[in-house]
């Protein structure tokens, strides 16, 4: 993601905020492998055990008693579990049925790697066995999202056992993006010829290896038809410890070019200046128990805005926190679509269980669901109103792919993973925060003072921390009676890296502002020029939020810098200002990343390509440009070259053909 501009000033702070929260980016789904073998006991008659790896070749005798316990998988369709082989083709073992000697939670590579693509505010992931799907020669799943199960639940985990089969690739599609997953590598052997070649295939055995792949559950998901052989997995539920992880908070490890832009903009007078209302169309569905939680956490000021608290997802909670921490009142939206208006209607309330059935009127969606949508009567009892009546102007952040069909997928009749929804609905939200006018003393911030983080927020203070170095959870110890909740049985504690100390010289912080997130209060302006905020250190080095293309560069500098950019060239040039443009690039960015905005923004030079940049120093002289040279400010000249490769730059030869001058395709 990126901006360009034109104008010599800075880009504007709407702009960079958005920029900032495109540039968060965050996974929907991640995978992985283990190397370990396994083995599956079944439960009845006769206790028979079942090792993987296996051949092809043993496979037809060794899963029989597999697939002879295993019974038909059902699906969730909207509050019905139904069979229907037309959408789910499989088989299952319930959980009493078998016993498993692996244990996800058992590996730290396998759940840190989850916790920290997935859920990277969590104190701790643990995953609970759910079932063993087996997916048989022809076997499918249509596009479906696993059935809401609470709030600790947040995505699941899928655990290929090493037996041979082809097919059956799990696709999973999120904002316009998808993401496959094959879970077989290396079960096949390649490259075997001569006349035994089915027999070696046949025989051959993969390696002990697990494959796997988590992703949140309100993703849509499917697994394509199995074209030979058996797709057997593990499947496991995958919840966030509930604790509160001060040492991992979002807002320290995923939030601090957005936090810091988003004081800046609060400080400054030309921002929003009689007011206004910030929004983000939230990138995840979630639960009506979910978004009730977030809000009122939110409303409860910086204090409750701790991603790790919300319940949120990813970028959603990233932004939801910000908002809160900077002392901005924030609002959750409930939304749905209204025939096909094109804006949105804004629910008071999601409709319960007992009354789903009944709510709305039934049409069908793309993706062969029956969706329900508000009629102009059930506005009454669940709707406010459209979302431009009932909040007004909304400046948007960031950028949001697939708005129509997201603005749909409140679907009372979609299809759910292994069982019906006995919880709640997914539902499409929006987080709004209300922005008060620039005045004489700056912006006077709705929430108290002491709703500002301090460092106690960030980490745990000398007093509320035990021996053991963890902080006192409220009632515990003695005083509090029954003391903690019991962590779950071999739950993996994905621990968080320990906080850098906050003070350089080792003397302790100060109380205010608050370390790691400094107080949000503007400063009186003093002599007409505008207030602004001092940030403070980060207890935590934030991950990139700007992914370079092939990983993070090394020896990129760090922070959003602002790069200017002459000799441009291309088709673009003509209906925008000339060859100079100034570009943002953040954190891990280099020159492949700058190149690609130059190209998206200049457009195509016929029969040329874009070549080595160069840096501009201050006495105007030039030397090739490195990544290390991309400081803040600086300046970069394009050159170009002649494509090769382009048929409109060959030269022009007789081939003997009788026409000399043209070129002759075969």
């Amino acid at each position: 993601f990126f901006f360009a501009h034109t104008s010599p000033f800075p880009m504007d702070h709407l702009a960079t905020l958005s920029l900032v929260v495109d540039s968060l980016g965050s996974h929907f789904a991640t995978s992985g492998s283990v190397k370990t073998p396994l083995a599956l006991t079944l439960c009845g008659e006769g206790n028979a055990c079942i090792e993987f790896p296996m051949s092809e070749e043993a496979a037809q005798t060794r899963l029989r008693p597999l697939l002879q316990l295993a019974a038909p998988s059902p699906f969730g369709h909207g509050a019905e579990t139904v069979m229907d082989p037309s959408v789910r083709l499989a088989s299952e073992l319930r959980p009493d049925q078998f016993t498993a000697d692996f244990d996800p939670n058992a590996h730290a590579e396998l759940m840190d790697k989850i916790r920290w693509h997935l859920v990277p505010d969590a104190q701790a992931v643990r995953a609970e066995l759910h079932k063993v799907n087996v997916y048989g020669p022809g076997g499918f799943f249509r596009c479906h999202k696993d059935t809401p199960r609470g709030s600790t639940c947040f995505g699941s985990l899928v655990v290929t056992l090493p037996v041979p089969f082809e097919g059956g690739q799990l696709v999973c599609r999120h904002m316009g993006k998808r993401m496959a997953f094959a879970l077989n590598r290396g079960f096949h052997l390649k490259h075997v010829w001569g006349p035994d070649r089915e027999a070696k295939l046949r025989a051959h055995v993969p390696p002990a290896e697990l494959q796997w792949a988590a992703f949140f559950g309100d993703v849509e998901h499917e697994v394509e038809p199995v074209t030979s052989g058996h797709r057997i997995t593990l499947t496991y539920i995958l919840h966030r410890d509930g604790a509160l992880n001060v040492a991992t908070d979002a807002l320290l490890l995923r939030a601090s070019a957005l936090h810091t832009e988003l004081r800046a903009a609060l400080a400054h007078p030309d921002f929003l200046p009689e007011g206004g209302k910030l929004g983000l169309r939230c990138r995840h569905l979630y639960e009506e128990t979910q978004l009730a939680q977030a809000e009122s956490k939110l409303k409860a000021g910086a204090a409750g805005a701790y991603v790790s608290k919300l319940k949120l997802k990813n970028e959603d909670a990233v932004v939801a926190a910000s908002f809160g921490a900077c002392g901005l009142e924030v609002t959750c939206l409930r939304m749905l679509d209204y025939e096909d208006s094109g804006e949105p209607v804004v629910l008071a309330k999601m409709p319960t269980k007992a009354n789903a059935n009944s709510f709305g009127t039934t049409r069908s969606v793309e993706g062969a669901f029956r969706a329900k949508t508000v009629t102009p009567d059930e506005l009454i009892d669940y709707g406010t109103g459209y979302l431009q009546d009932v909040v007004g102007e909304v400046q948007w952040l960031g950028k949001h792919k697939a708005t129509q069909q997201l603005w749909a997928e409140r679907y009372f009749g979609e299809y759910f993973g292994n069982e019906a929804c006995h919880y709640s609905f997914y539902t499409l939200a929006a987080v709004v925060a209300a922005v008060p006018p620039f005045g004489a003393n700056g912006r006077e911030l709705p929430l108290p003072p002491t709703a500002t983080l301090t460092a106690d927020h960030v980490r745990p203070s000398a007093a509320s921390t035990s021996a053991g170095g963890a902080p006192k959870r409220k009632g515990s110890g003695p005083a509090g009676g029954t003391g903690p909740e019991p962590a779950p049985k071999r739950a993996h504690t994905a621990a968080a890296p320990t906080p850098a100390p906050l003070s350089p010289d080792g003397s302790p912080p100060p109380k205010t502002p608050a370390q790691g997130i400094p107080a949000l209060e503007p400063e009186a302006p003093t002599g007409g020029s505008p207030p602004s905020f001092v940030p403070g250190p980060l207890s935590t080095a934030p991950p990139v939020l700007f992914p370079a293309a092939h990983g993070h560069t090394p020896d990129a500098p760090e922070g959003l810098r602002t790069i200017h950019v002459e000799g441009g060239v291309g088709a673009h040039v003509a209906r925008r200002t000339g060859p100079t443009a100034s570009f943002k690039i953040g954190p891990g960015q280099g020159l492949r990343e700058l190149k690609t905005m130059i190209r998206t923004h200049f457009g195509k030079y016929p029969n040329n390509r874009l070549g080595a940049l160069t840096l501009v120093k201050p006495d105007r002289s030039i030397v090739e440009a490195k990544t290390a040279d991309l400081k803040d400010g600086a300046t970069v000249r394009c050159t170009y070259c002649p494509a090769e490769g382009n048929v409109a730059n060959l030269r022009l030869t007789n081939f003997g053909f009788g026409r000399p001058g043209g070129v002759l395709f075969f």
